[in-house]
């Protein structure tokens, strides 16, 4: 019998609850920048953006709401100094950015949260025009006054012309202001010009983005290699290690700016994309006068599209006007006011859930997965989706029968949103669907129940360990399918047997020499082992490595291990607090909380993973040469400094003095501070550190302690 229940919205409850207090505000405080971090550096490297805690992937508006209520409870943390908290770390060769690359503010929420945001914006934007005439629509604005344009989702890059020749090209790093060089890989970029007409000098902006229909060919050539989306696939790409690598990666260029033009021809925003199209014959974006009827025709246009979009540019359609305006918080790096971006709201599609089938996860999760007739989603037809753990089955009550809407992850993964009529009983598995061992239930994060199964042996689990295992240590070209053939022929058990695999062992299982052979080169880490044509040659190599020992950072072997809930920047904290990697097995769970950065349950995960798996890891450890921290013996080695207020030159540039003498950067002044580093505006932060005694100095009295 149907029961009719009140609809549900699972996103806004999930935001409901992450709103909670864990332990307390500090406790909360560190988890989201922990999170806010890891996904910030997974969506610069093009990885999927994954909650570290919970292991799902995370939509744009949930990413909004943890930076939402971080901002709630810390407004002047860390994560919010800089354009994005990633720690994707810069090459050896930058490009600087002046003026800085900048993000942009924007309009997200619910329509009507948006709405309003939109139209308080507009508001201020329009403030003392001189303008009389106003539109009479759902906003009130001046005519002409605004432009729109699509926002691409690709990754941005900055271009420099001198004379009409390309000089410098480079994407944007952490604060905006500099950012990796990659002048030699726009000659393999579709639409990036190497000379401009007329011997134009200028900076050109824009997004590096990979079109839909040439990922899907990509996907297939690439095999393996191949990425889960457009996006992901050129980040991927721009992390080539070489420039000739990306002749064949089908990136192109589309340009949404152009700045430090002499005497240009333009005024508007419109007026500037008609100049790099009819002029510099630029691929440029679409910008047309806004209105709120072309908003929502831009809406229904961007699931047509060759190319990943996820909202609209408005901007203060007149330059001057624009430039007038200014930035937030009245720095060089801060986001412009004149603009702001419209984020679409996802597809949504109503389904009758048919069945729920249960998926063990790498972690030991085991999460409902709702199956229905097929329906298009996003460009692509679905079957089924997430349900996201037990909690959310019980809770809504769905069964068989159930009626709910659904959404795409990052228009990827398809996700439970909403529930609209509950049916049908819940029919939850009491062993685990891959080992047949018990199942235990468990209160995770934000108390969120789940269905876990505990047995360390479970196949599933060791499979998805075994293929985490090597793709954070950066093994490429073994599929999972492979490491489950291995797994089911007993060849491979654990992470230190991949190392014991041999070619003649591997030719007894019934695999090709020439395949055997390239499977262990891949996994000793042999670059490019397949363009060695010469089996004997790839044998030696292989003898050398096996010798020598793989040489791996403390940080990257520990987040191989995927220890629940502790990833990459748990790895990089503990390298920077332990000088051996031994030191880590003796550690309580309160030496690793004492850790900032490292909270209470991934203190007790961590240490639980040493105590549980002692035997897996020193098996391991045999086979690497682990590289530590080198010792610090620069200037500023073990000191701490805070800098504060307008700097002379920036304050990248003096970060990057201090850290390049191995001294420590803070963002807030406590006991264990040398120095503040103090110039203009520098207010709360001098306070304190008077408070506390502790020296403050000025950039000149720096550079003299460097003497």
């Amino acid at each position: 019998m149907s029961s009719n229940v009140e609809i549900i919205d699972l996103f806004a409850e999930s935001n409901k609850k992450m709103t909670k207090k864990v332990g307390s505000d500090k406790g909360r405080i560190k988890e989201l920048e922990y999170i806010i971090t890891s996904l910030d550096t997974s969506f610069d490297k093009g990885d999927d953006c994954i909650n570290p805690v919970t292991q799902e992937i995370v939509l744009d508006n949930e990413y909004d709401a943890l930076k939402q209520e971080l901002f709630n409870l810390a407004p002047d943390s860390k994560i919010f100094k800089t354009i994005t908290s990633s720690i994707t770390k810069l090459g050896s060769s930058k490009v600087v950015h002046d003026p800085p690359m900048t993000s942009i503010n924007k309009c997200n929420g619910t329509e009507e949260e948006k709405n309003q945001i939109l139209s308080k914006w507009i508001k201020e934007s329009a403030m003392g025009s001189k303008i009389s005439s106003v539109k009479k629509e759902k906003y009130d604005y001046p005519d002409n006054w605004f432009s729109m344009s699509f926002k691409h989702d690709g990754i941005a890059v900055s271009i420099e012309y001198e004379d009409g020749k390309l000089v410098r090209a480079g994407m944007r790093s952490k604060s905006g202001k500099d950012g990796i060089n990659v002048t030699e890989k726009m000659k393999y970029v579709k639409g990036v010009p190497q000379t401009l007409s007329d011997g134009i000098s200028c900076i050109i902006r824009g997004e590096l983005e990979t079109p839909i229909s040439v990922f899907n060919r990509k996907c297939d050539e690439l095999g393996d290699d191949a990425k889960a989306n457009p996006r992901a696939h050129t980040a991927g790409s721009m992390n080539l290690k070489t420039a000739e690598e990306m002749k064949n990666r089908g990136i192109q260029f589309t340009a949404y700016n152009i700045l430090k033009l002499d005497r240009s021809p333009y005024k508007t925003e419109i007026e500037r994309a008609k100049f790099a199209k009819d002029t510099l014959n630029l691929n440029f974006v679409k910008t047309i006068p806004f209105s709120v009827k072309m908003l929502e025709v831009f809406e229904v246009q961007h699931r047509r599209l060759d190319f990943l979009v996820d909202g609209v540019v408005v901007s203060v359609n007149n330059l001057q006007e624009q430039e007038n305006l200014g930035k937030t918080g009245n720095s060089d790096a801060g986001n412009p006011k004149g603009k702001i971006a419209w984020k679409f709201k996802d597809e949504i599609k109503k389904i009758k859930v048919k069945n729920i089938v249960w998926q063990t996860g790498r972690t030991g999760n085991i999460t409902p997965v709702l199956v229905f007739d097929g329906v298009q989603l996003e460009g692509t037809t679905v079957v089924k989706c997430t349900a996201h753990n037990l909690g959310i089955i019980r809770t809504n009550k769905i069964g068989v029968g159930s009626i709910v809407e659904i959404i795409k992850s990052g228009k990827i993964i398809p996700k439970l949103k909403r529930v609209i009529r509950a049916y049908g009983n819940v029919d939850v598995p009491s062993v685990c669907p891959s080992c047949g061992k018990n199942t235990i239930k468990v209160k995770g994060s934000n108390n969120a129940l789940a269905l876990v199964c505990k047995n360390k042996k479970c196949p599933a689990q060791n499979i998805k360990n075994l293929n985490h295992f090597l793709t954070i240590l950066g093994v490429k070209g073994i599929a999972e399918s492979t490491i489950n053939k291995l797994v089911e022929c007993g060849a491979v058990q654990k992470p230190a047997d991949f190392y014991r695999l041999t070619v003649n062992g591997l030719i007894k299982l019934g695999i090709t020499k020439r395949t055997s052979v390239l499977i262990v080169a891949r996994v000793w880490m042999i670059e490019n082992a397949e363009q060695e044509k010469n089996n004997n040659n790839l044998l030696k190599e292989i003898k050398i490595r096996q010798k020598n020992k793989i040489n791996i950072p403390f940080a990257k072997l520990f987040a191989s291990f995927g220890v629940k809930n502790a990833g990459r920047e748990a790895g990089r904290i503990l390298a920077d607090n332990f000088n051996q990697w031994n030191s880590l097995k003796s550690m309580s769970q309160n030496d690793f909380s004492a850790l900032d950065g490292i909270g209470p349950i991934m203190a007790q995960e961590i240490k639980s993973f040493f105590e549980d798996n002692i035997d897996l890891i020193e098996d391991v450890e045999q086979f690497f040469n682990i590289q530590m921290v080198s010792k610090k013996t620069g200037k500023f080695a073990n000191q701490y400094f805070v800098l504060s207020g307008a700097l002379e030159g920036s304050k990248a540039k003096w970060k990057e003095v201090i850290e390049g003498q191995d001294g420590v950067i803070k963002n807030s002044v406590g006991k264990q501070v040398n120095f503040v580093v103090a110039g203009v505006g520098s207010g709360a932060k001098s306070l304190k550190a008077k408070k506390l005694g502790i020296p403050i100095i000025t950039t000149t009295e720096l550079k003299k302690m460097l003497k």
